[in-house]
């Protein structure tokens, strides 16, 4: 069941369509690719890889490389986001589609307790082997002991448990003694179509690789919703989640440990929604946090919105350029904090990132933990904020080095675009704005955030060509010659 906010969320995308699109994002530009088949991130108009290259940070071999699997394509369009795709995930490993016919069913019984329920959910799932599937029928399973799933698919034999297709299932707990779900000594294991709801955390990681989470809505925890900090972790996938209403630290996604002697890597965060992380009970609440260490983490069309604590957070990799995160193609509307950080590591590329909440500060890069601003690519965002728009720390000192911040359109209603210095990094293509009349329709009183430039605007065709990815937030490809700053193209 989706909550009033991915309806908000639907609402949003929808409208930052570039005028000629339909719901489904399809285009009639000419050249477009047939829908179906195999997509990888850097073959279409949304892809990794630059239209030009004018310096060492942007070369292709220093770019974090796609990560494989199938995205779901449409005509003349990168991979869609979860507001406007159809069937099957955003994104999913190879691996997720050797699904095999379901092997194993449970369902509540009419006259049977959410308890006795939940007891007969829990023996099935500790009996699951490579290659099954289950399937659990309607209902609340309330399992009121330590629920920890230790599942090894193989590559050609994943296992699936899975919430009955147009059914409701709630997985719970009586209190937030334990996790609802802890993840253990697992590999090739898919989670789909499920609630999960309170909790201490909603489900925690421990020793996991190649687990996929999909269509999930996680919510009412008491601390996080999904962990990854207790042991390494890699080729996670949280896909197409709804998570909203935690409680404590608060956080959505929050993978690596605080200390970084946990990482995750090679892990997909694709097309979720998260939203609502605050009240009294909320004591941090970031919507997406990688910690220092981990590598190689795609947070990609992902809507954010109302948090506490930044929508978006990294620290840095401490690793090649080649290993960097990627943040891209995401709607971050809201924080009382920056509603988005990143220190170092790190490709940040056509986010629409508003911010009226607060002090109204749009995006903040400084010194954090072990990290260092360094090997930053900051490129074709959208910056919109009712106070501080940027703000950049440790830029100018060393080691500071391979930052460059590009073909952004950045708005203060303070006209605060920029605080500290740019320092080291190449700059290019940028824009301050103080009129929001050169978007189609972005009023702050009104909640209205439709973020695609007129054509008469600043910030049509004038982009720094090197730096323009190929496409925007949409997936619209860019003109090779006249690209448009900020995250979206512009639209009569």
């Amino acid at each position: 069941m989706r909550s009033p906010d991915w309806r908000f969320a639907l609402v949003l995308v929808f409208a930052l369509l570039p005028a000629g699109c339909s719901e489904s994002g399809r285009g009639d530009e000419p050249g477009s690719r047939p829908t179906g088949g195999r997509v990888s991130p850097d073959s279409g108009a949304g892809g990794i890889r630059p239209v030009g290259q004018s310096s060492d940070e942007q070369s292709p071999d220093q770019l974090p490389s796609p990560l494989p699997g199938v995205w779901s394509p449409v005509v003349g369009r990168s991979p869609r986001p979860f507001w406007r795709k159809g069937e099957g995930p955003t994104y999913a490993p190879a691996w997720s589609t050797n699904r095999r016919n379901v092997t194993h069913e449970v369902a509540q019984g009419a006259a049977e307790t959410s308890r006795d329920a939940g007891l007969r959910l829990y023996a099935a799932l500790q009996q699951l082997s490579a290659g099954d599937h289950l399937i659990i029928r309607a209902g609340t399973y309330n399992v009121d002991r330590w629920l920890r799933i230790r599942a090894r698919g193989t590559e050609h034999k994943p296992i699936f448990i899975r919430g009955a297709p147009g059914e409701t299932v709630i997985i719970t707990r009586p209190d937030a003694e334990k996790n609802v779900i802890d993840i253990d000594e697992s590999q090739y294991l898919v989670l789909e179509s499920l609630q999960i709801r309170g909790g201490s955390n909603g489900i925690k990681f421990y020793s996991a690789e190649h687990v996929m989470l999909s269509g999930l809505n996680v919510t009412d925890t008491d601390g996080a919703a999904i962990t990854a900090n207790a042991e390494n972790t890699s080729y996670l996938t949280i896909v197409d989640c709804d998570i909203s209403r935690t409680g404590g630290h608060g956080e959505a996604i929050y993978l690596g440990s605080h200390d970084g002697s946990k990482i995750t890597h090679h892990t997909a965060i694709v097309g979720n929604s998260i939203h609502d992380l605050v009240g009294d009970h909320v004591t941090q609440g970031d919507g997406i946090e990688i910690k220092q260490g981990s590598y190689s983490v795609w947070i990609k069309y992902n809507v954010i919105r109302n948090t506490n604590y930044p929508g978006i957070v990294v620290y840095g990799t401490g690793r090649a350029s080649s290993e960097r995160n990627v943040i891209e193609a995401n709607v971050i509307i809201d924080s009382h904090d920056y509603a988005l950080q990143a220190s170092a590591d790190v490709v940040i590329r056509n986010n629409l990132v508003v911010n009226t909440l607060g002090k109204g500060r749009a995006f903040l890069s400084k010194p954090e933990e072990a990290a260092t601003p360094a090997r930053l690519l900051v490129v074709n965002n959208t910056f919109l904020a009712k106070g501080r728009a940027v703000t950049c720390r440790g830029w100018d000192r060393a080691p500071a080095e391979g930052i460059v911040f590009a073909n952004n359109a950045v708005y203060s209603a303070s006209g605060s675009f920029v605080s500290g210095s740019l320092g080291k990094a190449t700059t290019a293509g940028n824009i301050n704005l103080d009129d929001l009349s050169n978007f189609a329709d972005v009023d702050f009183g009104r909640r209205r955030f439709l973020a695609v430039p007129k054509t008469s605007s600043q910030l049509h065709g004038v982009a720094n060509i090197p730096f323009a990815p190929r496409g925007d937030l949409n997936g619209s490809p860019r003109r090779k010659e006249q690209p448009d700053v900020g995250a979206l193209l512009a639209a009569p």
